[in-house]
């Protein structure tokens, strides 16, 4: 587990190292009282959410963060594919 400030590590650099890394994990963010999560498969961006906001729209609006915490979790869970445009 990794966990820091988006002040210091800002998602979209987050979101390139996942991606490069071929990461299959979670990013779950923090900002103030809201919280949101981006689900990684082998690097690909498959799913997202931020309170009942799934997909393509979530990840705008988690894109929107400049600042908050982050938390980076290993995960095997096998997530929905909400997302259908590329990030990068």
């Amino acid at each position: 587990m990794v966990e820091g400030d988006l002040a210091d590590l800002t998602l979209p650099t987050l979101l390139q190292a996942l991606m490069k890394e071929h990461s299959t994990a979670m990013l779950r963010l923090h900002h103030g009282t809201e919280q949101g999560a981006l689900y990684f498969c082998e690097g690909a961006l498959v799913h997202a959410a931020r309170g009942e906001v799934v997909g393509d729209e979530a990840v705008l609006e988690l894109l929107g963060w400049s600042d908050g915490r982050f938390r980076i979790v290993r995960d095997a869970n096998q997530q929905p594919r909400t997302i259908t445009q590329c990030v990068a």
